[in-house]
């Protein structure tokens, strides 16, 4: 897997690539990262319109990996991104009572694993799924989730 904070040729795949205006006049760049839950459901569309993105999970990957905090990347927005990353909006480790899920294909009913340990490579279990993405936040989380498991056992 690259280093996604040193290779960005891939962002230029992507459909929403040196886009500025939509035919009813939004622009798409700035709904990206847009303030208003309309501006959000715009970005959220483009990506899932027709076969979606070509780069939608790289994309994703992206996000997670490099800790995005703001903005609709691949198809999530920024609470769902914080919640698979277990940040809170400030960027520190929050708290979470629920399984961490795929933020690919949002299963709960296929835990992640820690797949790399020293990586902290994170994988969905799901077989059409298999998205996996670099996370020493939801690495943490996987296994203080699994000692909570252990301990109510």
């Amino acid at each position: 897997m690259n280093d996604p904070l040193s290779d960005s040729a891939w962002k230029a795949d992507g459909l929403c690539y040196d886009l500025s205006l939509t035919p009813e006049g939004h622009v798409i760049n700035e709904s990206f990262f847009g303030e208003t839950v309309e501006e959000r459901q715009l970005a959220l569309s483009f990506c899932n319109t027709g076969d979606g993105c070509p780069i939608r999970k790289r994309c994703l990957r992206f996000a997670l990996e490099s800790q995005q905090l703001w903005g609709v990347w691949g198809g999530r927005d920024e609470s769902e991104i914080r919640r698979d990353l277990w940040m809170n909006s400030n960027g520190t480790i929050g708290a979470r009572a629920r399984w961490p899920r795929c933020p690919e294909c949002k299963s709960k009913n296929h835990p992640l694993v820690v797949s790399d340990q020293r990586k902290a490579e994170i994988t969905c279990t799901n077989s059409e799924c298999g998205f996996s993405w670099r996370s020493h936040t939801t690495r943490m989380g996987i296994e203080e989730s699994q000692r909570s498991l252990d301990q109510a056992v």
